[in-house]
Protein backbone atom coordinates (compact mmCIF):
# COMPACT_ATOMS: atom_id res chain seq x y z
CA UNK A 1 0.00 0.00 0.00
CA UNK A 2 1.41 3.37 -1.02
CA UNK A 3 2.73 5.28 1.97
CA UNK A 4 2.32 8.58 0.08
CA UNK A 5 -1.42 7.98 -0.36
CA UNK A 6 -1.78 7.05 3.31
CA UNK A 7 0.19 10.09 4.53
CA UNK A 8 -1.69 12.48 2.29
CA UNK A 9 -5.05 10.99 3.20
CA UNK A 10 -4.21 11.33 6.89
CA UNK A 11 -3.11 14.94 6.30
CA UNK A 12 -6.50 15.63 4.74
CA UNK A 13 -8.19 14.36 7.88
CA UNK A 14 -6.14 16.69 10.09
CA UNK A 15 -6.84 19.69 7.87
CA UNK A 16 -10.57 19.00 7.85
CA UNK A 17 -10.70 18.65 11.62
CA UNK A 18 -9.00 22.03 12.02
CA UNK A 19 -11.34 23.74 9.57
CA UNK A 20 -14.48 22.37 11.18
CA UNK A 21 -13.25 23.32 14.63
CA UNK A 22 -12.80 26.91 13.53
CA UNK A 23 -16.29 27.27 12.13
CA UNK A 24 -18.91 28.94 14.32
CA UNK A 25 -22.53 27.83 14.42
CA UNK A 26 -25.38 30.10 13.40
CA UNK A 27 -27.15 31.90 16.25
CA UNK A 28 -30.88 31.47 16.77
CA UNK A 29 -32.53 34.85 16.19
CA UNK A 30 -29.52 36.40 14.45
CA UNK A 31 -31.37 37.32 11.23
CA UNK A 32 -28.48 39.19 9.58
CA UNK A 33 -25.86 36.63 10.72
CA UNK A 34 -23.80 39.35 12.41
CA UNK A 35 -22.82 37.12 15.31
CA UNK A 36 -25.19 38.70 17.83
CA UNK A 37 -28.94 39.25 18.26
CA UNK A 38 -30.06 42.87 18.02
CA UNK A 39 -33.20 44.96 17.58
CA UNK A 40 -32.50 44.94 13.85
CA UNK A 41 -32.92 41.15 13.85
CA UNK A 42 -36.28 41.44 15.59
CA UNK A 43 -37.47 43.96 13.01
CA UNK A 44 -36.32 41.63 10.21
CA UNK A 45 -38.39 38.80 11.73
CA UNK A 46 -41.45 41.04 12.00
CA UNK A 47 -41.01 42.01 8.35
CA UNK A 48 -40.76 38.33 7.43
CA UNK A 49 -43.98 37.66 9.33
CA UNK A 50 -45.65 40.35 7.24
CA UNK A 51 -44.21 38.90 4.00
CA UNK A 52 -42.05 42.00 3.49
CA UNK A 53 -38.41 41.94 2.29
CA UNK A 54 -36.21 40.84 5.17
CA UNK A 55 -32.80 39.45 6.08
CA UNK A 56 -33.97 36.21 7.65
CA UNK A 57 -32.36 33.06 6.27
CA UNK A 58 -31.53 29.47 7.10
CA UNK A 59 -34.21 29.21 9.82
CA UNK A 60 -32.54 31.81 12.06
CA UNK A 61 -35.81 33.74 12.63
CA UNK A 62 -38.04 30.76 13.36
CA UNK A 63 -37.50 31.00 17.12
CA UNK A 64 -40.20 28.50 18.13
CA UNK A 65 -39.25 26.05 15.36
CA UNK A 66 -42.79 25.58 14.05
CA UNK A 67 -41.71 26.04 10.43
CA UNK A 68 -43.21 29.53 10.02
CA UNK A 69 -41.89 32.98 10.96
CA UNK A 70 -44.61 34.80 12.90
CA UNK A 71 -45.02 38.00 14.93
CA UNK A 72 -44.35 35.90 18.03
CA UNK A 73 -40.91 35.02 16.66
CA UNK A 74 -40.17 38.70 16.04
CA UNK A 75 -41.22 39.65 19.56
CA UNK A 76 -39.10 36.88 21.06
CA UNK A 77 -36.06 38.03 19.09
CA UNK A 78 -36.59 41.55 20.45
CA UNK A 79 -36.81 40.08 23.95
CA UNK A 80 -33.58 38.16 23.38
CA UNK A 81 -31.90 41.36 22.15
CA UNK A 82 -32.95 42.96 25.46
CA UNK A 83 -31.40 40.03 27.39
CA UNK A 84 -34.81 38.75 28.48
CA UNK A 85 -35.44 35.02 28.86
CA UNK A 86 -37.14 33.24 25.95
CA UNK A 87 -37.64 29.64 24.83
CA UNK A 88 -35.54 28.90 21.71
CA UNK A 89 -36.19 26.03 19.33
CA UNK A 90 -34.67 27.16 16.03
CA UNK A 91 -34.26 24.29 13.54
CA UNK A 92 -30.62 25.36 13.29
CA UNK A 93 -29.78 23.74 16.63
CA UNK A 94 -30.56 20.22 15.47
CA UNK A 95 -28.98 20.86 12.05
CA UNK A 96 -25.75 22.07 13.65
CA UNK A 97 -25.67 18.94 15.81
CA UNK A 98 -26.22 16.73 12.77
CA UNK A 99 -23.47 18.47 10.80
CA UNK A 100 -21.11 18.13 13.75
CA UNK A 101 -21.96 14.43 14.05
CA UNK A 102 -21.39 13.93 10.33
CA UNK A 103 -17.95 15.56 10.30
CA UNK A 104 -16.69 14.19 13.60
CA UNK A 105 -17.74 10.60 12.96
CA UNK A 106 -16.55 10.55 9.36
CA UNK A 107 -13.20 12.19 10.00
CA UNK A 108 -12.53 10.18 13.14
CA UNK A 109 -12.95 6.93 11.22
CA UNK A 110 -10.78 8.19 8.34
CA UNK A 111 -7.99 8.71 10.86
CA UNK A 112 -8.27 5.17 12.21
CA UNK A 113 -8.47 3.65 8.72
CA UNK A 114 -5.33 5.38 7.47
CA UNK A 115 -3.39 4.62 10.63
CA UNK A 116 -4.19 0.93 10.19
CA UNK A 117 -3.46 1.02 6.46
CA UNK A 118 0.02 2.45 7.02
CA UNK A 119 1.23 -0.81 8.58
CA UNK A 120 0.29 -2.91 5.57
CA UNK A 121 3.70 -4.04 4.30
CA UNK A 122 3.69 -7.85 4.68
CA UNK A 123 1.14 -10.62 4.95
CA UNK A 124 0.40 -11.24 8.61
CA UNK A 125 -2.35 -11.12 11.19
CA UNK A 126 -2.47 -8.31 13.72
CA UNK A 127 -4.35 -8.26 17.00
CA UNK A 128 -7.52 -6.26 17.49
CA UNK A 129 -8.73 -5.03 20.87
CA UNK A 130 -11.17 -7.97 21.08
CA UNK A 131 -10.20 -11.65 21.22
CA UNK A 132 -12.64 -12.78 18.51
CA UNK A 133 -11.70 -10.03 16.02
CA UNK A 134 -8.77 -9.80 13.62
CA UNK A 135 -7.48 -8.27 10.41
CA UNK A 136 -5.13 -9.80 7.86
CA UNK A 137 -2.86 -8.05 5.34
CA UNK A 138 -2.11 -9.77 2.02
CA UNK A 139 1.49 -9.05 0.97
CA UNK A 140 0.72 -9.75 -2.72
CA UNK A 141 -2.28 -7.46 -3.10
CA UNK A 142 -1.76 -5.11 -0.15
CA UNK A 143 -5.39 -5.66 0.84
CA UNK A 144 -6.33 -5.38 4.50
CA UNK A 145 -9.34 -7.50 5.49
CA UNK A 146 -11.13 -6.83 8.79
CA UNK A 147 -13.37 -9.33 10.59
CA UNK A 148 -15.25 -8.14 13.68
CA UNK A 149 -12.13 -6.17 14.58
CA UNK A 150 -12.45 -3.76 17.50
CA UNK A 151 -10.30 -0.62 17.70
CA UNK A 152 -11.12 1.58 20.68
CA UNK A 153 -14.94 1.66 20.50
CA UNK A 154 -15.37 0.94 16.77
CA UNK A 155 -15.82 -2.53 15.24
CA UNK A 156 -14.40 -2.83 11.68
CA UNK A 157 -15.55 -5.22 8.94
CA UNK A 158 -14.60 -5.20 5.25
CA UNK A 159 -11.54 -4.39 3.16
CA UNK A 160 -8.99 -1.61 2.54
CA UNK A 161 -6.68 -1.93 -0.47
CA UNK A 162 -4.59 -0.10 -3.07
CA UNK A 163 -3.97 -0.50 -6.82
CA UNK A 164 -0.84 -2.06 -8.36
CA UNK A 165 0.82 1.32 -8.72
CA UNK A 166 0.10 2.26 -5.13
CA UNK A 167 -1.53 5.54 -6.16
CA UNK A 168 -5.13 4.74 -5.21
CA UNK A 169 -6.78 3.72 -1.96
CA UNK A 170 -9.99 1.62 -2.10
CA UNK A 171 -12.40 1.33 0.82
CA UNK A 172 -15.26 -1.13 1.33
CA UNK A 173 -15.78 -0.99 5.08
CA UNK A 174 -18.57 -1.10 7.62
CA UNK A 175 -18.38 0.03 11.23
CA UNK A 176 -20.29 -0.33 14.48
CA UNK A 177 -19.79 2.24 17.23
CA UNK A 178 -20.25 0.35 20.50
CA UNK A 179 -20.72 3.57 22.49
CA UNK A 180 -23.64 4.85 20.40
CA UNK A 181 -24.75 1.58 18.77
CA UNK A 182 -24.44 3.43 15.43
CA UNK A 183 -23.84 1.42 12.24
CA UNK A 184 -22.29 3.08 9.19
CA UNK A 185 -20.25 2.23 6.09
CA UNK A 186 -17.70 3.66 3.61
CA UNK A 187 -17.38 2.66 -0.03
CA UNK A 188 -15.21 4.33 -2.68
CA UNK A 189 -11.68 5.28 -3.63
CA UNK A 190 -9.13 8.09 -3.52
CA UNK A 191 -6.32 8.65 -6.01
CA UNK A 192 -3.06 10.58 -5.85
CA UNK A 193 -1.03 11.99 -8.72
CA UNK A 194 2.30 13.78 -8.47
CA UNK A 195 2.92 17.31 -9.69
CA UNK A 196 6.02 19.52 -9.85
CA UNK A 197 4.92 21.29 -6.68
CA UNK A 198 3.46 18.36 -4.72
CA UNK A 199 0.39 16.35 -5.64
CA UNK A 200 -3.36 16.22 -6.16
CA UNK A 201 -5.89 14.01 -4.35
CA UNK A 202 -9.25 13.20 -5.94
CA UNK A 203 -12.02 10.68 -5.48
CA UNK A 204 -15.37 9.87 -3.90
CA UNK A 205 -16.33 8.03 -0.74
CA UNK A 206 -19.99 7.02 -0.33
CA UNK A 207 -20.99 7.07 3.34
CA UNK A 208 -24.11 5.65 4.94
CA UNK A 209 -25.26 6.29 8.52
CA UNK A 210 -28.31 4.85 10.24
CA UNK A 211 -29.53 8.20 11.58
CA UNK A 212 -27.99 10.66 9.08
CA UNK A 213 -28.77 8.70 5.92
CA UNK A 214 -26.51 8.59 2.86
CA UNK A 215 -24.04 11.20 1.67
CA UNK A 216 -20.84 11.46 -0.36
CA UNK A 217 -17.40 12.78 0.59
CA UNK A 218 -15.81 14.19 -2.56
CA UNK A 219 -12.15 15.21 -2.73
CA UNK A 220 -12.22 17.96 -5.37
CA UNK A 221 -8.62 17.98 -6.66
CA UNK A 222 -7.10 18.80 -3.29
CA UNK A 223 -3.64 20.24 -4.01
CA UNK A 224 -0.65 19.53 -1.77
CA UNK A 225 2.81 21.07 -1.57
CA UNK A 226 6.08 19.17 -1.18
CA UNK A 227 5.57 19.05 2.60
CA UNK A 228 2.12 17.48 2.10
CA UNK A 229 0.29 20.61 3.30
CA UNK A 230 -3.00 21.39 1.60
CA UNK A 231 -2.75 24.53 -0.50
CA UNK A 232 -5.74 24.32 -2.84
CA UNK A 233 -8.89 22.51 -3.83
CA UNK A 234 -11.68 21.46 -1.50
CA UNK A 235 -13.58 18.57 0.04
CA UNK A 236 -17.35 18.48 -0.44
CA UNK A 237 -19.74 16.60 1.84
CA UNK A 238 -22.71 16.15 -0.51
CA UNK A 239 -25.65 15.76 1.87
CA UNK A 240 -28.42 16.06 -0.73
CA UNK A 241 -29.75 12.60 0.17
CA UNK A 242 -28.87 12.77 3.88
CA UNK A 243 -31.35 13.24 6.71
CA UNK A 244 -30.16 16.78 7.50
CA UNK A 245 -33.04 19.15 6.94
CA UNK A 246 -32.30 21.98 4.52
CA UNK A 247 -28.55 21.30 4.15
CA UNK A 248 -27.46 19.94 0.78
CA UNK A 249 -23.71 20.29 1.17
CA UNK A 250 -20.74 21.23 3.34
CA UNK A 251 -17.64 22.33 1.47
CA UNK A 252 -14.24 22.75 3.14
CA UNK A 253 -11.71 24.73 1.08
CA UNK A 254 -7.94 24.82 1.40
CA UNK A 255 -5.59 27.75 0.83
CA UNK A 256 -1.97 28.55 1.79
CA UNK A 257 -3.02 30.64 4.80
CA UNK A 258 -4.24 30.24 8.37
CA UNK A 259 -7.81 31.02 7.30
CA UNK A 260 -9.68 27.91 6.18
CA UNK A 261 -13.14 28.67 4.72
CA UNK A 262 -16.09 26.40 5.45
CA UNK A 263 -19.28 26.74 3.41
CA UNK A 264 -22.68 25.31 4.27
CA UNK A 265 -25.04 25.03 1.30
CA UNK A 266 -28.64 25.36 2.49
CA UNK A 267 -31.58 24.39 0.27
CA UNK A 268 -29.29 24.70 -2.77
CA UNK A 269 -29.82 28.48 -2.92
CA UNK A 270 -28.85 30.10 0.39
CA UNK A 271 -25.18 29.84 1.28
CA UNK A 272 -23.38 30.64 4.51
CA UNK A 273 -19.62 31.12 4.40
CA UNK A 274 -17.84 30.81 7.74
CA UNK A 275 -14.19 31.63 8.38
CA UNK A 276 -11.90 31.06 11.34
Amino acid sequence: MSSSVVRLFLSAVCALVVSHGSASAQICGDADDSGQVSVTDGVAALRAAANLPNGCGGGRCDIDGNGTITVTDGVNILRKAANLTIVENCPLASVDQQVEELLQNTLGIFGQVTAIGSIGQAADSFPCDNEDGFFVIDDETGEVEFTNCLFATIVFDGTLSSDDGGNSLFLDLSFTDLETDQFFSFFGDLSFRSTQTGGIIAGNIDVSFEDLGEFAVIFEDVETDVDENFVGGSVLFDTTDAEIEGVVGIRVGFAPSTVVPVRFEICASVRLSVKS
